[in-house]
């Protein structure tokens, strides 16, 4: 049904948002890098819009800092949409919001350093376990599974490897009467509670793959089983994060 007045581009990106909704793709069944460009910025916009109410706003944290964690995956939302809805908010009024300030400020430091070293032992043993295995295996779940660790490894490099810059920069902030957090740190303190919902989702994912049967290779499924072993207090701690 044809809307007076509403431009044609704008029917096709509704037209191509919703075929990527249903999963169906029909008519067109395009690749998302074939999309227009204003089917893009509707995908990008949608995904904003879940992780602002579902990863944002419980922290009372605004629209503005969904911009690092979309850059952070450039790729998969195709860098040109990035681009133009990061430059689109960063020149808005939308207000910036503090993680924290004043007294409680030393309190947050001490929980975000030890949430810092616990994301890097969390990933480290999904890394060590997903990637040791190989990839030989031909199991479609299981390279899933490796995908998301590949994923986490290059789009947050900088936050679930060792950052000996970030742990010297905590400790002075930690041992001096701070009473607020420099804009890079709250920053990577967003990114890092994006890291650790990854973690969470991709935990789950290996504990369904493991309750549904996993690898056929033994070898392969006491690895798997171990690893989720040790995975699994990161698992429930990340509950109440």
């Amino acid at each position: 049904m044809l809307i007076p007045g509403l431009p044609d581009s704008v029917g096709l990106a509704v037209l191509e948002h919703q075929e990527r909704c249903d999963g169906t793709g029909y008519p067109a069944a395009k690749l998302d890098s074939e999309l227009s460009l204003l089917g893009q910025l509707l995908a990008l916009a949608d995904s904003v819009v879940a992780i602002y109410f579902n990863r944002l706003l419980p922290y009372g944290r605004g629209w503005r800092d969904a911009i690092p964690i979309i850059e952070r995956s450039a790729q998969e939302y195709l860098f040109r949409a990035v681009d133009l809805l990061s430059a689109l908010v960063r020149r808005s009024d939308l207000p910036v919001a503090s993680v924290v300030s004043g007294s409680a400020v030393t309190d947050f430091l001490q929980q975000f350093h030890s949430q810092h070293e616990r994301l890097q032992c969390w990933f480290d043993a999904l890394k060590g376990c997903l990637l040791e295995i190989g990839f030989t295996h031909r199991d479609r779940r299981l390279h899933s599974l490796q995908n998301v660790v590949l994923h986490l490894a290059t789009a947050y490099k900088g936050v679930v490897a060792q950052q000996p810059a970030l742990d010297r920069q905590l400790v002075n902030l930690m041992e001096q009467p701070a009473t607020e957090i420099p804009q890079d740190l709250q920053d990577h303190c967003l990114l890092q509670l994006e890291v650790v919902f990854h973690l969470r989702r991709l935990s789950l994912m290996l504990q369904q793959y493991l309750a549904a049967g996993g690898s056929a290779d033994e070898l392969i499924q006491s690895k798997l089983e171990a690893c989720f072993g040790q995975i699994s207090g990161y698992l429930e701690q990340s509950v109440d994060r």
